[in-house]
């Protein structure tokens, strides 16, 4: 997201001007704690984070979200790179989780498994 001065906004914009998504979920974000303060504003959204645990510009995960939204951003639910929303409707609550799992990561780790 973060690269040649965050162009890919135009291109998220651009999209969403089509769409008119509820939650924009993004991938590979490569932000640190540094350059969060220059992610750019997209009108009516709410942007958060899940950087790369180290700190360092790659991977890690983010949304944008409409302030209309009932939603809470859950980091009691989260873990490294990983985002998990709490959204209401009506009398529900649903969970929207975006995350990132490196392709080197083998589906045979311990955190992978099934009990």
């Amino acid at each position: 997201m973060s690269k040649d001065g965050f162009i890919r906004k135009d291109l998220i914009e651009a999209h969403n001007s089509l769409h008119d998504y509820d939650i924009i979920s993004l991938c590979e974000t490569s932000l640190t704690n540094d350059i969060l303060p220059d992610v750019p504003v997209l009108e009516g959204y709410t942007f958060e984070a899940a950087n790369h645990p180290g700190n360092v510009a790659h991977e890690g995960v983010g949304i944008y979200y409409k302030t209309s939204l009932l939603l809470v951003i859950r980091r009691d639910l989260s873990f490294n790179e990983t985002l998990v929303a709490e959204i209401k409707f009506k009398n529900k609550k649903v969970f929207f989780t975006v995350l990132y799992r490196s392709p080197s990561f083998s589906h045979n780790l311990r955190n992978f498994k099934h009990s």
